[in-house]
């Protein structure tokens, strides 16, 4: 499997994650995979993962697209990146100006 897997599961570290993801897959021109992931009940006596609802499922799946589909709209409208800068250094700003 080529290009660029990213988890997502609804924090802020996973979002800064998807978004390092979306740039990287543009830069690279590589296609992306978004997982979604969510917890899996457990069985107190055996431990073992209880059945989650479909409908449940379908839930995180249509979060995660939109979760998805709001991360490129926003790098879309965003300054353009220069490769090798930092987004949100200064020396990416003066590049940009020159």
């Amino acid at each position: 499997m080529s290009g660029i897997t990213v988890g997502i599961d609804g924090s802020d570290h996973s979002a800064y994650a998807l978004d390092w993801a979306i740039r990287e897959a543009t830069i690279r021109h590589a296609p992306i995979t978004v997982l979604a992931v969510d917890s899996v009940p457990a069985s107190p006596w055996t431990g073992n993962p209880v059945p989650v609802d479909p409908e449940h499922l379908e839930s995180v799946r249509q979060a995660a697209e939109e979760i998805t589909a709001k991360a490129t709209s926003q790098l879309a409208e965003a300054p353009s990146w220069v490769p090798g800068c930092s987004p949100g250094s200064a020396d990416m700003w003066s590049r940009m100006q020159d």
